[in-house]
């Protein structure tokens, strides 16, 4: 079983490392700087906690999109270590066309899913996979 120390005791179960441990965090953060005399709306302190972050990351879109911060503290205790990084979200809607045609009529028409493949594997020669 997962196990992380706090100053007020111990947070266990599945996550306690990973979304647990991070509203830990976030909650002993909000406290400590409460206790110390800070107004959290003055300084433009938030704290969230998205979901879906396995399934499409819906909840981070939302976060940014909503809050829209100019900079944000991910708690994701992948490896144990602390990460910097930048990172983006860009959503781009790309419409194919094509020309429908009976399936024994293949030269006659122009399959969309075919331009489409086309499209996709060519995308590695944007070269985004230079950036870092």
């Amino acid at each position: 079983m997962r196990e992380m120390r706090t100053p007020l005791g111990r947070v266990r179960g599945l996550g306690s490392a990973d979304d647990k441990g991070g509203v830990v965090a976030c909650l002993l953060a909000a406290r400590d700087l409460v206790t110390a005399g800070e107004d959290l709306e003055r300084l433009g302190v938030a704290f969230a906690f998205p979901v879906d972050e396995e399934r499409g990351g819906s909840g981070s879109r939302t976060v940014a999109l909503e809050l829209a911060p100019v900079r944000a503290i991910a708690l994701e205790a992948t490896g144990l270590r602390t990460g910097v990084a930048e990172t983006g979200d860009i959503d781009a809607w790309v419409h194919v066309a094509g020309r429908s045609a009976h399936g024994a009529l293949t030269d006659v028409g122009e399959n969309a899913i075919h331009a489409a493949v086309r499209l996709i594997s060519a995308l590695p020669s944007l070269g985004l996979d230079r950036h870092s």
